[in-house]
């Protein structure tokens, strides 16, 4: 309940779903500071902010001719990272 996972206390501890505990565990403080400091890393990306605004251009024009695997050779990075970043699991905060 806490999100000390050492105090396992009766008190601090409940029943939940898997579901439950995944969205218990979304708000724990670590997760959120973790998330923090993620979004704001500058080195060791393999992408660009305005390499990514490029991406997301690309795939929001109906009239594109690449495919998504053409998309990513073009910019070094595999398939899924394409398909993270049209879902907005990944640089959801670059627009």
């Amino acid at each position: 309940m806490n999100h000390n996972k050492k105090d396992n206390h009766s008190k601090n501890l409940k029943w939940a779903s898997q579901k439950e505990v995944s969205v218990h565990q979304q708000k724990s403080p670590q997760k959120i500071a973790y998330k923090i400091v993620q979004n704001s890393r500058t080195q060791g990306l393999k992408l660009s902010a305005t390499q990514v605004k490029a991406i997301k251009a690309t795939l929001a024009n109906p009239r594109r001719k690449l495919t998504y695997k053409q998309i990513a050779e073009k910019y070094k990075v595999s398939e899924m990272t394409i398909y993270r970043i049209r879902s907005g699991e990944n640089w959801s905060r670059v627009k």
